[in-house]
């Protein structure tokens, strides 16, 4: 099965802030090796909410290939990890409160600049039974066909 993260800011965002985190968020994706998809972030025309979200993990695999649920679960962390670290920069930053969701169903909120209780300890440790973080650059060039 595969999983989405969403987010979305609790109350409109000034044009200028969104501009200045869209700049930011673009920045930032490229520093980071997606295991999914790369997430993005704009803004709503209609509310002023900033919305944005990313598949992170493949489901268990990618064509004829399959990845251990293990390995998935752990690159999945780590990609939500990533993702909600720079929503609690904006958050701090902007004064920003953001909602968090896992393919539909809230797990919490950022609100002003710390992640809530629910959310803290899902985006803890990211470490699987037998798998440590420290596995992650291996995982990433073991899948590099996933990226085509």
């Amino acid at each position: 099965m595969s999983f989405t993260f969403d987010f979305a800011s609790l109350e409109p965002v000034p044009d200028p802030v969104a501009t200045q985190i869209s700049v930011q968020a673009k920045r930032f994706a490229r520093t980071v090796d997606w295991w999914a998809e790369p997430f993005s972030i704009g803004q709503d025309d209609d509310s002023k909410r900033l919305v944005g979200g990313s598949r992170v993990s493949l489901g268990g695999g990618y064509g004829a290939v399959k990845i251990p649920e293990q390995e998935d679960s752990l690159m999945m962390c780590r990609d939500m990890r990533a993702i909600v670290t720079m929503l609690v920069q904006w958050s701090q930053r902007y004064k920003i409160s953001w909602e968090l969701e896992i393919s539909g169903t809230v797990i919490g909120q950022i609100a002003p600049g710390k992640p809530n209780p629910v959310a803290t300890r899902l985006l803890g440790k990211c470490d699987q039974p037998g798998l440590p973080e420290s596995k992650i650059p291996e995982i990433l060039k073991k899948y590099e066909s996933r990226k085509n």
